[in-house]
């Protein structure tokens, strides 16, 4: 069921619309529901979650093509991060999680969840992929992260600290058997494992999973190029080797402590705290023209009430904290009606 919200007097009310496999979907699609879903675009399909708000939560494959519903799967939880589609599979975590499998056409190929294998809650604020072997990774807000095999969902590896520890750790990335992460630790009652050390990034080996080095900062979003480490920290932008950990360079930016900062093929963008914006050279962290340009798509569909819309999807956008999402934003508007004599 997707949230439809709209105003009712005082209050906000929260209505249920259910879609099913092979109904148009244009014209019950209110973009209030946007608030807290997170759609992910692929081959002129749109997948996401919805937040049941006390209904079924489900999962759906929209055509833009067809303007149809392809498929939908009820769910045991929304999910407030993107589905990962690879190699024609599409991978559904929710925030507690839940992992799913499907094929395209919306076959569960598998289903798993973390019962009984620890007794912290799982909070989970990410999912990305190990480009080594494709495996799936899950972010803990308190635990750590998880390697999950792609193949059932079991989980193949788990950087566990001690459960008296409160340990943001923000998605890992990759160069060559390198695995990164950052840490935000927070001591506790209880000495926190040498892996974690106070606000850290960790350069892990792969396979030994041996530590190569580790660095006292804290960071969030870390980013990979050129076989360097680049990341943002209390108003300045790094760039570390990432091999031996050393600086390259920094570049003091008024940004705020996190967020405002994208990282793109060519360049990184900023954004400070007044809105201006600034590019950053990867090589030598100079400054250079800023060039970023939304990519929209547009469709125009159809749908049983011989209603016309207009469904338009923003890709690569800062969001409300100034922190790039990959999520897309999703637009549908009704444009004209056909003559219906």
């Amino acid at each position: 069921m997707l949230a439809l919200a709209c105003n009712d007097d005082k209050n906000r009310v929260i209505h249920q619309k259910q879609f099913n496999a092979g109904e148009n979907w244009p014209s019950d699609f209110n973009n209030a529901l946007l608030n807290g879903v997170t759609f992910f675009y692929k081959n002129d399909k749109l997948y996401g979650s919805t937040i049941g708000s006390g209904q079924p939560n489900y999962f759906y494959c929209f055509d833009l093509i067809s303007g149809k519903v392809l498929w939908a799967n009820e769910v045991s939880e929304h999910s407030s991060f993107n589905p990962i589609v690879l190699n024609d599979i599409i991978y559904y975590v929710t925030y507690t999680g839940q992992r799913y499998a499907y094929d395209t056409l919306g076959n569960e190929l598998w289903q798993r969840d973390f019962s009984n294998q620890r007794d912290v809650t799982i909070s989970l604020s990410d999912i990305t992929f190990n480009p080594i072997n494709h495996n799936l990774i899950l972010t803990d807000v308190i635990g750590g992260f998880y390697e999950l095999n792609k193949e059932n969902g079991d989980k193949v590896f788990h950087t566990e600290p001690s459960d008296s520890a409160m340990v943001v750790v923000h998605k890992p990335v990759f160069i060559g058997n390198n695995i990164y992460h950052s840490n935000d630790c927070y001591k506790s009652y209880k000495k926190l494992p040498p892996l974690f050390d106070y606000n850290s990034i960790v350069c892990q080996d792969y396979y030994t999973k041996k530590i190569k080095w580790i660095k006292p900062v804290a960071a969030r979003e870390l980013h990979s190029k050129n076989g360097n480490i680049f990341f943002s920290s209390i108003n300045t932008l790094f760039s570390l080797n990432g091999e031996t950990g050393k600086l390259n360079w920094k570049l003091p930016l008024d940004i705020g402590t996190y967020g405002g900062v994208l990282f793109m093929n060519d360049r990184i963008l900023c954004k400070s705290r007044d809105g201006k914006e600034t590019g950053i050279d990867y090589d030598s962290g100079k400054k250079i023209p800023y060039l970023f340009h939304k990519r929209i798509l547009e469709y125009t569909l159809s749908d049983n009430h011989n209603n016309k819309h207009q469904v338009t999807i923003t890709l690569g956008t800062f969001n409300s904290n100034n922190r790039f999402d990959d999520a897309c934003e999703v637009l549908v508007k009704e444009i004209d009606k056909f003559d219906q004599n």
